[in-house]
């Protein structure tokens, strides 16, 4: 279809149609693999702060685009047992929807930082998004669950993100968790 004469607006409709889609089956499929533990987990170590510093370039130019100023506080040279494609999804997840529900908020800020505790490492993104009422944070991990906020919409996503991090922080020996408030509104994750 690309190569053929339909540059219309329904074209484009359908490509991203197809996108969202294909989005989809890919965060069903990787929830599934990692709930009957079917991926290949070796863990191994990994740089952490090495790794979050590569994504945040990208986030830079995300949150750029869209007007949020995004800062980092990322102790160096922090190391974590496991799998480096797995963890990359999981700091993707958290910042996609920091950068998500951030939009149509006033002051747009998203602060991704990670340091160690004793033996824990933390790992935090803070947004100063719509935020997340009592009532949906216990409910925010479960496969398919958005909350219902009036204030964003638009914001799209089947509910997946927010699972898929909680089990690959689970496969890491982690726990997860959110704070949230309205209307200041900060996520708080963790990787204990």
């Amino acid at each position: 279809l690309k190569r053929g004469d339909h540059e219309t607006a329904r074209f484009h409709i359908l490509e991203k149609s197809v996108d969202e889609v294909s989005k989809f089956v890919y965060d069903l499929l990787t929830l599934a693999r990692l709930e009957a533990n079917l991926d290949d987990f070796k863990k191994e170590p990994v740089d952490f702060s090495a790794l979050l510093e590569e994504l945040a370039e990208y986030f830079t130019v995300l949150a750029d685009a869209r007007g949020i100023t995004f800062t980092t506080a990322i102790e160096p040279r922090l190391f974590v047992d496991g799998k480096k494609s797995s963890l990359e999804e999981l700091v993707v997840n958290l910042m996609s929807n920091a950068i998500k529900y951030s939009e149509g908020s006033g002051e747009k800020k998203i602060t991704l930082s990670v340091k160690k505790t004793g033996e824990t490492i933390e790992l935090s993104v803070q947004d100063s998004g719509i935020g997340i009422s009592e009532h949906d944070l216990p409910h925010i991990f479960k496969r398919f669950y958005r909350a219902n906020n009036s204030k964003n919409k638009s914001a799209k996503g089947a509910g997946l993100g927010l699972a898929i991090a909680q089990k690959i922080v689970e496969r890491h020996g982690g726990t997860i968790e959110a704070k949230g408030n309205e209307p200041a509104g900060v996520l708080h994750d963790e990787l204990n």
